[in-house]
């Protein structure tokens, strides 16, 4: 249903009357480029971001390997802080030259 000339003047008039705010009045600023950035969730020994593949900047090869599964662990205090490999759970690290003589 279309409203007529004379009742869209009224109302124009009442909502400018009561100070009632319309989609048309309010500007939308929007930083698009902010909305879009990605938050990498990369450990250190990450060559690539395991969600979008772009390299991982802070990249570093890793000195230490889970003992059991060979899974990178990291530098060595990263060794200290993991709790058990991500990957098969064990406790125990070595180090990468130890790994190489295996």
């Amino acid at each position: 249903m279309a409203l007529n000339e004379t009742t869209k003047k009224q109302l124009k008039e009442f909502l400018d009357e009561e100070q009632v705010l319309t989609k048309n009045d309010i500007q939308h600023e929007h930083n698009h480029e902010q909305e879009h950035k990605h938050n990498h969730a990369t450990r250190t020994f990450d060559k690539f971001c395991p969600d979008c593949a772009e390299p991982n900047p802070d990249y570093k090869e890793p000195d230490y390997f889970c003992q059991d599964c060979q899974t990178p662990i990291g530098s060595l205090e990263d060794a200290e802080k993991s709790k058990a490999c991500y990957k098969c759970g064990s406790t125990d690290a070595i180090h990468k030259d130890v790994l190489e003589e295996l």
